[in-house]
């Protein structure tokens, strides 16, 4: 404010001037009242309506964001999908990376969700590694699956920050409105129960909607809770299954397994409450009271007399990351008065890779207290020689998988005595799992395979039966391993055929096998020291140079001639060509000339093994 005049202010100016400063600081303060209240206003707002860590929408703007796609979708005759999606192993990143890459991981996945969701839909975190991804305005379910797809492959990229090969993956559930239900909100509810079916499937796929997935949540939940009550009201018992020498024949230990005896249901098998134990938080007090269990079963035996061997208790991934765990496992020994070396604990193979020195410094710890420290499931993991060895491993278990088509398929063969010769190469020793056959077991033992567990030898006990097993000192009946000097086998799926070979080697002195089919035939090799193998060509279930393929993989040193029509001979010169066959001879066959070609197989089956 200025004046043309040169003077002071008179006091009706000055009072005048007072009241206009007043004025306008009132004006300032209450205009910066009014931003600070919008300020703090948008913050609570934000934060009310989304994640914090994220910046997706929480479940609140998700739910009104849905009511009004869904609105759109009415009047345009098109389809919402809501897709529900969880992260697989999140609680393993936490676990081994820490909750930092943890965190990492969980707002880049938001990143790529929110890309994927695109301007007109909607991406939102509802807790945890859950979120949820709306698309509005689709034509069909395959726009969806294309969409899911899509989601899958981006979220599988590997992470920016974090160690290297570090990907997330996750299990997605799908639900379109209008289709699976007329109710906005149940859409939210059939994504998340589709989702649970991907997941239970084995993660890193999604599902669709299906009504009946209602029906399996319902029992689902039920299931829960009961399990919830199991320990409470004493349901939880260990049976023990044998592990017997392949030696001897003597029981050599057994592994400890949990069974669940429902009041309604009867005994419940691990593969049907596992899962949902862990993934309701009650994997680690199962597994508490699984070491405490085995050990008071040990000292209960032990005070009867009987000769009890070591038995292994199995650890979760979970239980064998807890700090305490040497701490439990001391004190169950110490409360029933234990030698160590009279329990064993089975770690998997892919709980010890995934922080292979975190696990080295736990074994190690275990070791020096005195328990055995046995490898399961190997060969379904990553591991190697050089982390291996540095392991106070006492005993690797080839994992079942492989052992089941040990006879027929020569990859699971060539693994079985892979893992064999590894195991000793580590001063280990090598059990078998789920061996069931005699087939297996013959062809084990001839492997140099130390030990068998499986239903071929007995099924779990609970305690009494197991005790009982124990006082009869009951062996594995091992004959002795056939080794006669000349042992042939004939395969033809026509018994005229086989008879009519039969008759012309028989004067040769040779021991006969015979088989009419390719599955006939891998039993009599498993259980057989067989040299010289003589198969037709055209077989109905395998051809006949399959079947040589296969039998040159499982048993290398055999001599292997095929018989064929001059129709198949560009497959057998094929196979020849690849060492799986010795020599061939055309349909009819000369017998002379057969008996001197199977006496210069014998031949060279001696000159082989003594090259090798």
């Amino acid at each position: 404010m200025y004046s043309k005049h040169l003077r002071p202010f008179s006091e009706v100016e000055i009072a005048m001037l007072h009241a206009i400063a007043a004025g306008l600081s009132g004006a300032l303060h209450s205009l910066r009242a009014a931003a600070e209240r919008q300020r703090i206003e948008e913050q609570l707002s934000r934060h009310a309506n989304y994640d914090s860590l994220t910046g997706l929408a929480n479940r609140f703007t998700l739910e009104s964001g849905l009511q009004k796609l869904a609105a759109d979708s009415k009047d345009s005759s098109r389809k919402v999908a809501v897709f529900s999606v969880d992260l697989d192993r999140f609680r393993d990143v936490n676990d081994t990376l820490g909750h930092d890459q943890g965190d990492r991981m969980l707002a880049e996945v938001a990143r790529r969700l929110e890309s994927a969701a695109g301007s007109g839909g909607v991406a939102a975190r509802l807790g945890a590694d859950e979120f949820v991804v709306v698309l509005p305005q689709l034509e069909s379910a395959t726009a969806a699956e294309s969409a899911a797809g899509a989601m899958l492959a981006a979220l599988s990229r590997r992470l920016e920050q974090g160690p290297d090969g570090l990907a997330p993956s996750a299990s997605i559930g799908i639900s379109l409105y209008p289709d699976d239900s007329v109710e906005v909100a149940a859409a939210l509810r059939h994504a998340n129960l589709a989702m649970h079916d991907a997941k239970a499937a084995g993660g890193n796929t999604f599902r669709f909607y299906g009504p009946e997935m209602n029906a399996r949540a319902t029992a689902r939940f039920a299931m829960e809770a009961e399990l919830r009550r199991a320990l409470e009201h004493k349901e939880l018992m260990m049976h023990y299954q044998p592990q017997v020498s392949l030696v001897n024949g003597v029981i050599t230990g057994a592994e400890a397994l949990m069974r669940w005896y429902h009041p309604t249901r009867g005994i419940v098998g691990p593969k049907e409450f596992i899962r949902l134990a862990e993934e309701c938080g009650l994997l680690l007090p199962f597994g508490i009271w699984a070491i405490d269990n085995v050990c008071a079963q040990i000292a209960a035996w032990l005070r009867e007399g009987l000769p009890v061997p070591t038995i292994s208790v199995n650890l979760s991934p979970s239980q064998f990351n807890q700090p305490d765990l040497l701490v439990t496992v001391r004190q169950s020994l110490e409360r029933y008065r234990l030698e160590p070396r009279q329990l064993a604990l089975e770690i998997t193979e892919s709980a010890v890779m995934r922080d292979t020195e975190a696990a080295g410094e736990r074994l190690r710890e275990l070791h020096a207290l005195g328990v055995r420290l046995i490898l399961d499931q190997f060969g379904t993991g990553q591991s190697s020689f050089s982390y291996l060895k540095r392991f106070p491993i006492s005993h690797l278990k080839i994992d079942r998988s492989f052992v089941r088509d040990i006879t027929t398929v020569p990859d699971d063969a060539a693994i079985c005595n892979a893992v064999i010769a590894l195991a000793h190469n580590l001063h280990a020793t090598v059990v078998a799992q789920g061996v069931e056959t005699e087939e297996q077991v013959s062809y084990l033992r001839r492997r140099n395979c130390d030990e068998i567990q499986g239903q071929f030898f007995s099924r779990a006990l609970p305690p009494q039966g197991f005790a009982q097993l124990l006082s009869s000192h009951r062996k594995l009946p091992l004959g002795e391993v056939d080794e006669t000097p000349h042992t042939i086998l004939l395969l033809d799926d026509e018994a005229n055929i086989v008879r009519a070979l039969g008759r012309a080697l028989r004067s040769d002195g040779y021991k006969i096998l015979a088989a009419v089919s390719a599955e006939e035939a891998f039993r009599l090799l498993a259980v057989n020291e067989v040299q010289v193998v003589v198969s037709d060509q055209r077989m109905p279930d395998m051809s006949g140079t399959e079947f040589l393929s296969r039998v040159k993989d499982l048993y290398p040193d055999t001599i292997r001639i095929i018989l064929s029509g001059y129709a198949d001979l560009e497959s057998v010169i094929d196979a020849i060509n690849r060492g799986a066959i010795y020599r061939f001879f055309t349909k009819p066959w000369d017998d002379g000339q057969l008996r001197a070609c199977v006496r210069e197989a014998f031949r060279q089956h001696r000159i082989g093994l003594a090259v090798a």
